[in-house]
């Protein structure tokens, strides 16, 4: 009975030390990540030819199908910045135009890379809009992968040692108690 309430013991010291340890860790922040975009329908619109202007090298460029742009949010501000418009084939009329910065975000990226699709619209009086939806490269993954149940990374985390070095000795302790257990009864 007594190494029933050792091991109950060392399990509540493991799982206070681990809940400790998480409260101590550090909070993911914003960070900057590179920023790719990709324009989906920009062949849809036949009667419209699409420009993007990168604000930092004042050039600009013919949208087509398959093109993207990165935007490196470590370059200087005006780098971290697209300009978007569209020109009426029969008219030669410019719609307004439209920013597109570097995204901010606390989820972490394949490649430190936000892959972002734009989807272009016009409403009844012809203005442009856009939908941003970032595009996540394991949603195309077909691989099922194994999740682990218990994970610990020791080279970084003193505490994930300490909880697995704790783990094992219960572990042992449970397995000579039911070997202690099954001498008794037998």
């Amino acid at each position: 009975m007594k190494l029933n309430k050792l091991l109950v013991l060392a399990f509540l010291l493991g799982a206070g030390i681990s809940v400790f340890a998480d409260i101590a860790l550090p909070k993911p922040t914003a960070t900057s990540t590179i920023t790719k975009y990709y324009f989906a329908n920009v062949d849809s619109f036949a009667n419209y030819k699409f420009f993007v202007k990168k604000l930092s090298a004042d050039k600009t460029y013919k949208l087509k199908q398959s093109a993207s742009f990165l935007i490196d949010p470590n370059a200087s501000v005006e780098n971290n910045k697209l300009e978007v418009w569209a020109v009426n084939r029969s008219s030669n009329q410019m719609s307004n135009t439209f920013i597109l910065e570097g995204i901010n975000s606390k989820e972490s990226f394949e490649d430190n890379t936000a892959h972002v699709a734009v989807v272009f619209t016009f409403d009844k009086k012809g203005k442009l809009t856009y939908k941003t939806t970032v595009m996540k490269p394991e949603c195309f993954n077909k691989k099922k992968e194994l999740i682990p149940f218990l994970s610990f990374d020791i080279s970084n985390n003193k505490m994930d040692g300490l909880l697995l070095i704790s783990l094992l000795a219960l572990f042992a302790l449970f397995v000579m108690n039911i070997a202690n257990l099954r001498k008794a009864y037998a």
